[in-house]
């Protein structure tokens, strides 16, 4: 028998299939980006909304590869602290206890206008809720849950630290679409002034 003719029997297709995505899971289980990782730490059924939009996300990352994607800085402290925050949550998360300060969060996110509905940027990062790294996402994740998805109005007035998008804030209305993948210390929390 010539291994062509072995490899297009059904149940050897199935097998080696199987042992693919073993192998896949075996190598992305300890890396928090990871759907094997969201399996592996949280009850299965808890993780499917997540690791579904981890999925989602991963693919439209890969379809607009943004180089030149950096994480967001705030220079704004004072005005957003003034206006209230508008978001309205797409995804509610199910997986884990609420986002709170003093978590670590694994974040993706995406600046689009609001309008055209266009990415202007993306990326992902983790950060820890408190240290007004981005006092805006910060703001924005409390309360979420993994698997989570909100869409945020980014204020006319704020600084992304982003030079197209922050010259394009003066025209148009631009949007955070931030999902919440993973609390890194979901134990952690403490006290924090926003």
């Amino acid at each position: 028998m010539k291994i062509n003719n072995f490899l297009n029997i059904p149940i050897v297709k199935i097998i080696v299939t199987l042992l693919f995505f073993y192998y896949i899971y075996e190598q992305t289980k300890d890396d928090p980006r990871s759907a094997s990782y969201q399996i592996k730490n949280a009850n299965f059924d808890e993780s499917v909304g997540a690791v579904k939009t981890a999925l989602k996300l991963t693919a439209q990352s890969a379809s607009n590869d943004d180089k030149g994607a950096k994480l967001p800085i705030d220079n704004s402290t004072a005005e957003i602290k003034s206006k209230p925050l508008v978001f309205v949550d797409e995804i509610v998360g199910q997986s884990g206890s609420l986002i709170a300060c003093g978590n670590e969060v694994f974040i993706q996110y995406s600046i689009s206008d609001k309008e055209s509905k266009a990415v202007l940027s993306q990326s992902s990062y983790s950060l820890k809720i408190g240290t007004k790294t981005n006092l805006l996402v910060e703001k924005s994740l409390i309360g979420m849950k993994v698997g989570g998805v909100r869409v945020v109005d980014i204020p006319s007035d704020y600084i992304t630290g982003e030079g197209s998008v922050d010259e394009l804030l003066k025209t148009k209305k631009l949007i955070y679409k931030i999902v919440a993948i993973n609390v890194i210390n979901p134990q952690t929390s403490e006290n924090c002034e926003l």
